[in-house]
């Protein structure tokens, strides 16, 4: 749907979508995970700095997980 990753429930038959908006949200979390970590393997600009900001991606990630839910829809 509108390139949206969707799932259907085997019990119910429900479809859940993710919100646009939150996918952008939690897939720019994942991409902060993944540089403040390699930026603290490498001890890119400093030894805070790394993973701090894999920290806050990792926050923003989850949090948008949690917090905005899918959209169901029902045959």
């Amino acid at each position: 749907m509108n390139g949206i990753f969707m799932l259907q429930c085997a019990n119910c038959q429900q479809w859940s979508h993710e919100n646009q908006k939150a996918a952008a949200l939690k897939n720019l979390g994942l991409f902060m995970l993944l540089v403040g970590s390699v930026m603290g393997y490498f001890q890119l600009g400093g030894i805070v700095t790394g993973p701090m900001l894999a920290f806050i991606g990792g926050l923003i990630a989850v949090a948008t997980q949690h917090a905005i839910p899918r959209t169901l829809h029902t045959p």
